[in-house]
């Protein structure tokens, strides 16, 4: 197993330099002056030539990279071009947050997405399946920011139970509600997804050959099929997980809190390249252990899966 870890592992190094490459170009090829955008454009000619220099923004942009990389590669993600703080403190910063929010919408996604899916997929055909994939559909179709908006009308306007904006003291009650809303709204794709993998399941031979033993109901369902279901079902949460930890954008702006999808975006509009830099970098290293959790998982599940 740790062989497999450390072969994902170093397998991902070639991603995680595309990446940065890629990013890094993109960055410095968008429209408009990054010191421009930080001096105002009433600065004098001599200053913002002294800035771009102090910035390394004279240098080609290939040895602008290099030298950001080398600075990466001994944990420096340079200092922000906006507060003048350490890039990776403020991330480090920010972490807690974010994944204080992608935990509590994890939680009710996985409980919420996975039975809800389960439940219908079991039911195939009758009127409580028809009912939960209408109220899917008309779920999906509703914006996550309309949804949040209600939810903070209703939870703390007019009910007052649960703050709907800020962090607060840190404590839990401020992450009820944005992990509340996110999670609902991401349980809509994992119902679909596990009730599309158990129909296919709850098809097969052998679940027909459960039935007719006389197994109960509930033991067809939940230790034959869905335990077959597993496998897909990992990939499905390992995904959502990712996604979750390096933070839902819009999420963290509406209910204000200070997390890493939101200080991504104020990175990119302030026109702050080594703190987007630093971002973007942190979600690719996310995305690539949550994917080696998710090959890991695979082979726990169900070891007849061969990884190579």
């Amino acid at each position: 197993m740790l062989a497999l870890a450390l072969r994902r592992l170093a397998g991902s190094i070639p991603v995680l330099l595309a990446v940065s490459v890629v990013t890094f170009t993109l960055l410095y090829i968008v429209p408009g002056d990054p010191v421009t955008a930080l001096v105002g454009d009433r600065a004098s000619p001599e200053t913002i030539a002294n800035l771009r220099r102090e910035l390394g923004l004279d240098l080609p942009v290939h040895e602008r990279y290099l030298a950001w990389l080398k600075r990466a590669l001994s944990g420096d993600l340079g200092r922000s071009w906006v507060t003048g703080r350490p890039v990776a403190r403020s991330i480090v910063a920010r972490v807690p947050v974010t994944a204080r929010l992608a935990l509590t919408a994890f939680l009710v996604s996985s409980v919420v997405g996975l039975g809800v899916g389960v439940y219908s997929a079991s039911r195939h055909g009758r009127p409580a399946d028809h009912v939960v994939r209408l109220t899917l559909l008309l779920a999906g179709a509703v914006p996550v920011f309309v949804a949040a908006t209600v939810a903070m009308y209703v939870f703390g306007v007019r009910l007052r139970v649960l703050p709907v904006s800020g962090l607060g003291d840190g404590s839990l009650r401020h992450f009820i509600l944005p992990g509340l809303v996110l999670g609902v709204y991401l349980s809509i794709f994992q119902a679909r997804m596990t009730r599309s993998v158990m129909l296919e399941i709850i098809r097969q031979d052998y679940i027909r050959t459960a039935r007719a033993k006389g197994l109960p109901e509930r033991v067809v369902i939940w230790r034959h099929a869905f335990r077959n279901a597993l496998v897909s079902v990992i990939t499905l949460l390992g995904g959502s997980l990712s996604n979750l930890l390096v933070g839902s954008v819009l999420t963290e702006t509406i209910f204000n809190l200070p997390g890493i999808g939101r200080f991504t975006v104020d990175a990119a509009y302030a026109r702050d390249f080594p703190a987007v830099m630093g971002c973007f970098l942190f979600q690719s290293v996310v995305f690539v252990l949550a994917n080696t959790l998710v090959d890991l998982g695979y082979a726990l599940a169900d070891p007849r899966v061969r990884l190579g």
